[in-house]
């Protein structure tokens, strides 16, 4: 039972690293409760419960915790594992936002990824489930989930639920000096997020990411309550070429203020599943407003959204939300400089328009969709 304050991790395994090697071997926490005294107008203890440093096999499971802010992270290493977690009432302030159940990170090197004493590689988060502490208190802001930052190479994340955070997945890249030093291979299997944008609209989000190599995810579950901007953001900054080749294959996205999914990176792939109940501010749908299921949009460096290919099929769009009824939402918005794309084979049942091809690209294939 944690009292007091502070932002070290109460359980930190970091050995010496054996001469000539990257990592030290092994390390686990298991069968453990931690209780902390955070609450959401007096967050204390910031540390993690558990941090691996530079660890190879590292595990963590069959762990309850009450009250943290951040409970796990992984910095480096290989095969680190969390599973089998209860994450209950993970606290946040309107001062600190965020805060996270699981954190994955690692540095860039000036040398390159080759020989990169401080890349992480393959972290597992699976079988777990968080939740937030909720409060009524103006300007109170959830905590979040799970945060990949930096070169942090191949995560696998499966059969988990974030409910009602801040943000389920956030991924970001702040100081590499090349895209293959970014988060990447990043394989996501029937996960669900219940987003709670309460006082937090525009930062809310189910994956909220910025500059990524390569994410797939299957069943991705996601859904937003007090009607955040958007639920799925991915965009390029910039700085890297072929940042963010994105597939989703089913699934189930509902429930944002304006469009549900944008996109302005790389390749992008959504196959299967629904998207529903967008453009809850219920402003007028038009082809150039924020109101459409999936909004496509050219990237930071003014390339197309992904100079190679963007692929929607098989999804179902608008019809079937019990939130539908007061929304006038489209399905799909292609922006000017978006080129490569087929969209085919959806149904856009109930949906104010179908796909909106501002683009004026030839390479462009919109055909054989059900709806108007």
């Amino acid at each position: 039972m944690v009292r007091g304050s502070g932002n070290a991790s109460l359980f930190q395994f970091n050995m010496p690293v054996p001469a000539g090697d990257k990592y030290f071997y092994g390390g686990r926490l298991t069968s453990v409760a931690f209780t902390f005294a955070n609450t959401p107008e007096a967050v204390t203890q910031t540390g993690y419960a558990v941090e691996f440093d530079h660890c190879a096999g590292c595990l963590v499971d069959h762990v309850y915790s009450y009250g943290a802010y951040n409970l796990f992270k992984a910095y480096s290493g290989f095969k680190n594992r969390f599973h089998d977690f209860y994450a209950k009432q993970m606290a946040s302030s309107p001062a600190l936002h965020d805060g996270y159940a699981v954190a994955f990170t690692g540095d860039y090197c000036a040398s390159g990824p080759g020989g990169c004493a401080t890349r992480g590689d393959v972290t597992e988060i699976f079988d777990f489930h968080v939740d937030e502490m909720l409060s009524s208190a103006r300007g109170f802001v959830p905590g979040s989930c799970i945060h990949l930052s930096g070169f942090a190479a191949t995560t696998w994340i499966r059969h988990g639920t974030c409910n009602q955070p801040s943000i389920g997945l956030k991924i970001d890249c702040p100081n590499a000096i090349q895209i293959g030093e970014c988060p990447q291979f990043i394989h996501i299997d029937r996960m669900e997020t219940e987003i709670n944008a309460l006082n937090n609209v525009d930062r809310s989000a189910c994956l909220d990411s910025t500059d990524l190599v390569h994410l797939e995810a299957y069943s991705f579950q996601c859904f937003g309550y007090n009607r955040p901007d958007n639920l799925i953001r991915i965009v390029a900054s910039g700085a890297f070429a072929g940042a963010g080749h994105v597939e989703f294959y089913g699934g189930k996205v509902e429930g944002a203020a304006g469009s549900c999914v944008t996109f302005a990176a790389k390749d992008f792939k959504f196959i299967g599943g629904d998207i529903m109940g967008c453009n809850q501010r219920r402003a007028a749908y038009s082809r150039s407003a924020d109101t459409f299921g999936i909004l496509l949009q050219a990237q930071a460096d003014g390339v197309g959204a992904d100079s190679g290919s963007f692929v929607v099929s098989g999804v179902n769009f608008c019809g079937g939300s019990d939130r539908t009824s007061t929304t006038a939402m489209g399905a799909v918005r292609i922006d000017p400089k978006v080129a490569y794309g087929t969209i085919t084979g959806n149904v856009f049942r109930g949906c104010a328009g179908g796909v909106a091809d501002n683009s004026r690209e030839k390479v462009n294939v919109v055909a054989n969709n059900s709806g108007p």
